[in-house]
Protein backbone atom coordinates (compact mmCIF):
# COMPACT_ATOMS: atom_id res chain seq x y z
CA UNK A 1 0.00 0.00 0.00
CA UNK A 2 1.07 3.55 -0.64
CA UNK A 3 2.11 5.39 2.52
CA UNK A 4 0.91 8.77 1.27
CA UNK A 5 -2.51 7.40 0.41
CA UNK A 6 -2.71 5.69 3.82
CA UNK A 7 -2.06 8.99 5.58
CA UNK A 8 -4.63 10.69 3.37
CA UNK A 9 -7.29 8.10 4.23
CA UNK A 10 -6.36 8.34 7.92
CA UNK A 11 -6.84 12.11 7.70
CA UNK A 12 -10.27 11.59 6.13
CA UNK A 13 -11.32 9.31 8.99
CA UNK A 14 -9.92 11.71 11.62
CA UNK A 15 -11.90 14.54 10.03
CA UNK A 16 -15.08 12.46 10.26
CA UNK A 17 -14.40 11.62 13.90
CA UNK A 18 -13.69 15.28 14.66
CA UNK A 19 -16.98 16.38 13.09
CA UNK A 20 -18.90 13.74 15.04
CA UNK A 21 -17.26 14.90 18.29
CA UNK A 22 -18.05 18.55 17.54
CA UNK A 23 -21.67 17.67 16.77
CA UNK A 24 -21.95 15.74 20.02
CA UNK A 25 -20.40 18.59 22.03
CA UNK A 26 -22.76 21.12 20.44
CA UNK A 27 -25.75 18.94 21.30
CA UNK A 28 -24.45 18.32 24.81
CA UNK A 29 -23.84 22.02 25.55
CA UNK A 30 -26.77 23.64 23.77
CA UNK A 31 -29.49 20.98 23.80
CA UNK A 32 -28.55 19.13 27.00
CA UNK A 33 -27.47 16.02 25.10
CA UNK A 34 -30.50 15.78 22.82
CA UNK A 35 -29.01 14.69 19.48
CA UNK A 36 -32.34 15.10 17.65
CA UNK A 37 -32.77 18.69 18.81
CA UNK A 38 -32.73 20.13 15.27
CA UNK A 39 -35.33 17.64 14.07
CA UNK A 40 -37.62 18.62 16.95
CA UNK A 41 -37.09 22.31 16.16
CA UNK A 42 -38.16 21.80 12.54
CA UNK A 43 -41.15 19.77 13.75
CA UNK A 44 -42.46 22.70 15.75
CA UNK A 45 -41.50 21.60 19.25
CA UNK A 46 -40.92 24.69 21.35
CA UNK A 47 -37.55 25.04 23.00
CA UNK A 48 -38.07 24.33 26.67
CA UNK A 49 -34.42 24.47 27.67
CA UNK A 50 -33.38 27.06 30.21
CA UNK A 51 -30.65 29.31 28.89
CA UNK A 52 -28.78 32.20 30.51
CA UNK A 53 -29.66 34.61 27.74
CA UNK A 54 -31.88 37.57 27.12
CA UNK A 55 -35.07 36.38 25.41
CA UNK A 56 -34.63 38.16 22.03
CA UNK A 57 -31.03 37.04 21.86
CA UNK A 58 -32.11 33.49 22.79
CA UNK A 59 -34.32 33.42 19.66
CA UNK A 60 -31.39 34.47 17.46
CA UNK A 61 -29.07 31.94 19.12
CA UNK A 62 -31.65 29.24 18.56
CA UNK A 63 -31.76 29.94 14.81
CA UNK A 64 -27.97 30.11 14.54
CA UNK A 65 -27.56 26.78 16.31
CA UNK A 66 -30.34 25.26 14.21
CA UNK A 67 -28.37 26.23 11.08
CA UNK A 68 -25.14 24.84 12.60
CA UNK A 69 -26.96 21.61 13.53
CA UNK A 70 -27.95 20.93 9.93
CA UNK A 71 -24.59 22.16 8.61
CA UNK A 72 -22.78 19.65 10.83
CA UNK A 73 -25.07 16.85 9.65
CA UNK A 74 -24.31 17.71 6.00
CA UNK A 75 -20.57 17.95 6.71
CA UNK A 76 -20.61 14.61 8.57
CA UNK A 77 -22.41 12.84 5.71
CA UNK A 78 -20.06 14.24 3.06
CA UNK A 79 -17.01 13.45 5.18
CA UNK A 80 -18.10 9.86 5.88
CA UNK A 81 -18.89 9.28 2.18
CA UNK A 82 -15.46 10.59 1.23
CA UNK A 83 -13.74 8.47 3.90
CA UNK A 84 -15.51 5.29 2.73
CA UNK A 85 -14.78 6.07 -0.93
CA UNK A 86 -11.06 6.65 -0.39
CA UNK A 87 -10.82 3.63 1.91
CA UNK A 88 -12.28 1.49 -0.86
CA UNK A 89 -9.89 3.10 -3.34
CA UNK A 90 -6.97 2.21 -1.08
CA UNK A 91 -8.03 -1.34 -0.17
CA UNK A 92 -9.92 -2.71 -3.21
CA UNK A 93 -7.74 -3.20 -6.33
CA UNK A 94 -10.69 -3.57 -8.70
CA UNK A 95 -12.09 -0.23 -7.53
CA UNK A 96 -8.67 1.34 -8.13
CA UNK A 97 -8.63 0.11 -11.74
CA UNK A 98 -12.24 1.22 -12.26
CA UNK A 99 -11.46 4.72 -10.94
CA UNK A 100 -8.36 5.07 -13.10
CA UNK A 101 -10.18 3.88 -16.23
CA UNK A 102 -13.05 6.28 -15.53
CA UNK A 103 -10.61 9.20 -15.59
CA UNK A 104 -8.83 8.16 -18.79
CA UNK A 105 -10.02 9.32 -22.19
CA UNK A 106 -11.68 6.81 -24.52
CA UNK A 107 -9.58 4.58 -26.82
CA UNK A 108 -10.91 6.56 -29.79
CA UNK A 109 -9.25 9.65 -28.33
CA UNK A 110 -5.87 7.95 -28.46
CA UNK A 111 -6.40 6.97 -32.10
CA UNK A 112 -7.51 10.48 -33.10
CA UNK A 113 -4.60 12.16 -31.35
CA UNK A 114 -1.96 9.75 -32.66
CA UNK A 115 -3.38 9.66 -36.17
CA UNK A 116 -3.53 6.64 -38.47
CA UNK A 117 0.04 7.02 -39.74
CA UNK A 118 1.64 7.11 -36.28
CA UNK A 119 3.33 4.05 -34.83
CA UNK A 120 1.99 2.40 -31.71
CA UNK A 121 4.30 3.22 -28.81
CA UNK A 122 2.68 0.65 -26.55
CA UNK A 123 4.24 -2.81 -26.34
CA UNK A 124 2.43 -5.33 -28.55
CA UNK A 125 -1.22 -4.68 -29.25
CA UNK A 126 -2.00 -3.36 -25.79
CA UNK A 127 -5.21 -1.54 -25.08
CA UNK A 128 -4.27 1.98 -23.89
CA UNK A 129 -6.77 1.77 -21.02
CA UNK A 130 -5.27 -1.47 -19.75
CA UNK A 131 -1.72 -0.21 -20.20
CA UNK A 132 -2.29 3.03 -18.28
CA UNK A 133 -4.40 1.32 -15.60
CA UNK A 134 -1.56 -1.13 -14.98
CA UNK A 135 1.07 1.58 -14.63
CA UNK A 136 -0.91 4.26 -12.83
Amino acid sequence: MCTTMSFYVLTKWLTSISLLAQFYMMAKIYAEGELLWGVHQLGGVINEFVMRCILPQNFINSKVFLFLYWWYILAILVSLYSAFQFSALLLVPRYQRYSIKALLPTPEFFGEQAGADQHNVLPGDSDPHEYFADYL
